[in-house]
């Protein structure tokens, strides 16, 4: 639609920025969105996957000091990706946190993840409603799920109460058809398996998958 873009607007900067954020930070790309801090004209919320954690905070009102706001951000100094200003985090939260005048701040801690060794298949579990407590694990009849052994099964990532979510590097077994099932864990209680038999999931011979199932109690 345009012609050109000139880099030297704030607005250039700012996408060129937020779409640095967006492609390095896994927290933007999958993590679980949870609001921070909510009134009238302020809004503050972040994104969280392992260790990455993206913090965004928007003020449409006037000038205002708002917190404390609790966050993921690891304790230190961490700096708006747009603005460059400085944010204080200690204890796993921000005391004071100061807004300009229809003002936007991102903080963004990215950990990147390992490369894929062999095939990467992405496991995404929806359908059940996990409590507090409770964890989703993937467990198998391959060397890379454990062998049925439950001490070896795959832990999964909460993403949000009905949906985990975890990546299982194949090696050994990439090209060959494994049997799969998933498994909920709990603290101190007894482990609850899907009632169905087993899936049977084809693990490509290289590259990335996605296989995305529901509970089947």
């Amino acid at each position: 639609m345009m012609d050109r873009w000139d880099q030297a607007t704030p607005l250039y900067r700012a996408v060129h920025s937020l779409a640095r954020v967006r492609r390095e930070n896994p927290a933007v790309q999958r993590g679980f969105h949870h609001a921070r801090l909510l009134t009238t004209d302020t809004y503050v919320f972040e994104r969280a996957w392992g260790d990455s954690v993206c913090l965004a905070a928007f003020n449409r009102g006037a000038a205002r000091s708002v917190g404390p706001i609790p966050t993921a951000l690891p304790d230190g100094t961490h700096r708006c990706v747009l603005s460059d200003r400085a944010v204080t985090v200690r204890d796993h939260r921000i005391e004071s946190l100061q807004l300009e005048a229809d003002d936007s701040l991102v903080l963004s801690h990215a950990v990147p993840e390992p490369a894929p060794q062999g095939t990467r298949v992405t496991f995404q579990l929806n359908g059940y409603a996990t409590a507090f407590g409770e964890r989703v694990a993937v467990i198998g009849s391959a060397s890379e799920l454990g062998e049925w052994d439950l001490a070896k099964a795959v832990p999964l990532r909460y993403v949000n109460p009905n949906l985990w979510e975890g990546d299982v590097d194949f090696t050994m077994s990439a090209g060959q058809v494994v049997r799969v099932k998933f498994v909920v864990l709990r603290d101190g209680g007894e482990p609850t398996y899907e009632a169905a038999r087993p899936r049977h999931v084809y693990i490509p011979p290289q590259g990335r998958a996605l296989k995305t199932e529901r509970w089947n109690g």
